[in-house]
């Protein structure tokens, strides 16, 4: 009698056995599916490829592409790139947004002011590599301290706002002419600015041959308003000789005034480009063939009486 129980409760254990082999090779079969339904695209960003696994639903990368359902249900990679790429622009459109509010100084798009120019022939020696390049940057006081800490230094080293570079030299000059206060922070040079506050472009040729100098203001050309570039054609400055940029041009004989203001309100942040505010470029550019100038006559000798001169000789 109990033969036969024992029997049937080996069948039964065997049977389980059977049922838990079987549950393990469904498992190892469903992993390798999943493993083989994965793929990588690369949708722009630097860094790992992103990966779409389509059994479990899941997305490694910026983003979880949108239509996947919880079951899981697979998109095709055309549909992600552009929902990828849509997420990106949505994205960078809040954060340029975004950057408008910060605070700091930038430049805004002023009153129309009186300045003429007129066209000249100049052929650039190298058609679009800089010979000399400079940078001034800006801020108010408070922004360029700022600075002086995240550089690790106690304060700017105070200076006029002004750089020079193989007798080229550039500054920021306020409405009268002045140079604007400045500092130094390693390796850049500030000016310190109020709002509201007119300034100007000052540049200076102090070299005996003709220069084109392609010229920025929070990244845009200060001729045509669009991202500054090498590419783009400037003013020429004569030998000896100095000019000055007072705005966006908007004719050949009226510009836009270069006024500091809020982010917010500068020109470049209205235009939905304030990622490069607060930064003024300079590039210069050498005639190809130039004929060099003399340089103008000095000063006349110093005539030491004049040092005794006298206001009231006969009291």
């Amino acid at each position: 009698m109990r033969r036969p129980a024992l029997y049937s409760a080996l069948r039964r254990l065997r049977f389980a056995h059977l049922l838990a082999l079987l549950g393990i090779v469904a498992l190892s079969a469903c992993a390798g599916s999943s493993k083989d339904k994965a793929y990588g695209s690369d949708l722009g960003q630097t860094g790992p490829h992103p990966t779409y696994t389509e059994g479990e639903g899941s997305y490694s990368g910026p983003s979880a592409p949108a239509g996947a359902d919880a079951a899981g249900a697979s998109m095709p990679m055309e549909e992600a790139e552009a929902q990828y790429a849509d997420d990106s622009s949505r994205r960078a459109q809040m954060r340029e947004r975004d950057s408008v509010h910060r605070p700091g100084l930038g430049t805004a798009y002023g009153e129309q002011r009186y300045s003429t120019v007129r066209s000249v022939e100049f052929q650039r020696q190298h058609r679009n590599r800089p010979d000399v390049v400079m940078s001034l940057w800006y801020d108010d006081w408070a922004g360029v301290e700022a600075a002086a800490r995240r550089a690790g230094w106690r304060h700017p080293n105070w200076s006029g706002a002004a750089e020079q570079n193989s007798g080229l030299s550039v500054s920021l000059q306020d409405e009268y002419g002045n140079t604007l206060s400045g500092g130094r922070v390693a390796e850049r040079q500030y000016a310190v600015g109020e709002p509201g506050s007119r300034y100007l472009l000052s540049v200076h040729n102090d070299t005996g041959q003709r220069y084109e100098v392609v010229a920025s203001v929070d990244g845009l050309d200060v001729i045509d308003g669009e991202p500054g570039s090498y590419k783009k054609r400037g003013y020429v400055v004569e030998p000896w000789s100095s000019l000055q940029i007072d705005g966006w041009r908007t004719s050949d004989a009226s510009v836009a005034a270069f006024r500091f203001s809020s982010i917010q309100d500068s020109y470049a942040g209205r235009k939905g480009k304030a990622r490069n505010v607060g930064v003024i470029g300079f590039a210069f550019f050498a005639e190809d063939a130039p004929r060099y100038a003399e340089p103008p006559p000095p000063y006349p000798v110093h005539d030491h009486r004049r040092d005794y001169a006298d206001p009231f000789p006969g009291r």
